[in-house]
């Protein structure tokens, strides 16, 4: 992570902790609503991602690519094996 947005994260003990409380929240919903389900990694993983994103739009309003970019090699894979798990390859296609 760079040091602007870790200088944008890290501005305010609150706006770190407000991040953390709402990546755990996302994630709690996420895994509430989907259940144990092959796929719940995957959305997990993309819950996260999306409150960093949020966080720093929000402070420094632009995207950091370097959260995002990242991510696209992990979340296809993860999606793959919740596809290979379920043997449901239609909702990749």
């Amino acid at each position: 992570m760079s040091a602007v947005y870790r200088s944008i994260l890290l501005a305010t003990p609150g706006r770190l902790a407000g991040a953390v409380i709402a990546a755990v929240a996302a994630d709690a919903a996420l895994a509430w609503r989907l259940g144990a389900t092959p796929a719940l990694p995957a959305y997990l993983v993309f819950g996260a991602a999306a409150t960093a994103v949020s966080v720093t739009d929000l402070a420094a309003r632009r995207v950091p690519n370097r959260v995002t970019g990242p991510l696209y090699g992990p979340g296809v894979g993860l999606l793959a094996v919740a596809s290979a798990a379920s043997g449901q390859w239609w909702p990749l296609g």
